[in-house]
């Protein structure tokens, strides 16, 4: 038993002896010296690269951030729901089911933003953007950036010429943005239609604005028809104004053309007054026969008499000799009695 008890203490001596030194060397493994990496060498000043002047204020390309799955399931999901709608409202057009038709166009309508409109129109069909979805959808894409809508039209093949009108629509409250963008427009077929559409509207808002577009645009019947519609739209808001732009035309051939319609516009308001111009401004007798015509015409759909008295004051001619055959014809619908004695009375106009 004594025995015992001296081993005891003895085997807890050597125990510790051997935890200790254990221990000591696992502590001088986990602390052995890392290599020390070098500190960063400061890098060497140098000059920029000059920019470009060319680079300065360009319209940076901004592109859509990939979508993840998910998105892209959704947006999936949402194209086969319009797609399924727009087939439903056809059906009911079709049909003629008006209130189907009215309502499902309006569902249609309220799943449109200005943010989602821009990739809706990429995923439609060619038949689908032409559809009142379509020009709604236009009409957001076109608040929310109206160069990249365009541009987009302006590649299609199958652009139409309502479409166009729609995109002309979308710059109508931005004049000097339209300026803009149509003069970097490359000369295409396209971008004569969108002048076109642009000037056309443009002239009932800003005519002088309507007149910078259609000079713009190549010379031809499509030019002058544009200038033709501002004269006419011009003189009805502004008359002193329009005058003043058609007598600064320096084509005498084009700005006849615009007398003449500025005229006939205008002869609902002052007959009178628009005889004159014709008459003090153009010179080719096809032109002035065709306006007095015209003015007569309208004159007298408002004031049978008062065109009749007009008419009978022309130099004699086949000018008067129309103007005369087509007041009596027409007065003599209206008011037989009045237009017959006014024949009778004439003096060497029958």
């Amino acid at each position: 038993m004594k025995l015992v008890v001296k081993l005891v203490p003895i085997g807890m001596v050597v125990a510790i002896v051997i935890l200790w030194h254990q221990s000591k060397w696992n502590f001088e493994k986990n602390t052995t010296p890392m290599a020390v990496m070098p500190a960063a060498t400061p890098a060497e000043p140098h000059e920029s690269a000059p920019v470009s002047s060319a680079l300065i204020d360009q319209p940076v390309a901004v592109t859509s951030p990939a979508q993840s799955p998910v998105q892209a399931a959704s947006f999936g999901d949402e194209m086969n729901l319009i797609h399924s709608k727009l087939q439903k409202w056809l059906e009911a057009k079709k049909r003629g089911s008006e209130d189907d038709e009215t309502q499902t166009m309006l569902d249609l309508q309220a799943m449109l933003s200005d943010t989602n409109a821009a990739e809706i129109i990429q995923s439609l069909s060619a038949d689908e953007i032409d559809t009142p979805f379509g020009f709604e959808a236009i009409r957001h894409w076109m608040n929310a950036a109206p160069i990249q809508a365009s541009d987009w039209f302006a590649a299609r093949p199958d652009t139409t010429q309502d479409q166009t009108a729609a995109i002309a629509a979308g710059w109508a409250a931005n004049s000097a943005g339209l300026q803009n963008y149509a003069a970097q427009l490359p000369d295409t077929a396209w971008k004569q239609s969108f002048l076109q559409e642009a000037g056309s509207q443009m002239s009932v808002r800003d005519p002088a604005e309507a007149v910078k577009l259609a000079q713009q645009m190549t010379l031809g019947n499509d030019q002058t028809s544009l200038f033709q519609s501002i004269a006419c739209n011009w003189v009805t808001s502004d008359p002193n104004a329009a005058l003043d732009w058609i007598t600064s035309v320096k084509d005498p051939s084009l700005q006849e053309q615009l007398v003449a319609s500025a005229a006939q516009s205008y002869a609902l308001t002052d007959p009178a007054l628009a005889m004159k111009w014709v008459a003090s401004m153009a010179e080719s007798d096809a032109i002035v026969k065709d306006a007095t015509l015209n003015i007569l015409q309208t004159w007298a759909t408002k004031d049978p008499a008062g065109a009749a008295n007009l008419a009978s004051q022309l130099p004699e001619g086949d000018t008067k000799i129309a103007a005369v055959d087509y007041i009596s014809k027409y007065w003599l619908q209206t008011d037989p009695a009045a237009a017959k004695s006014w024949i009778q009375n004439l003096s060497g106009g029958r």
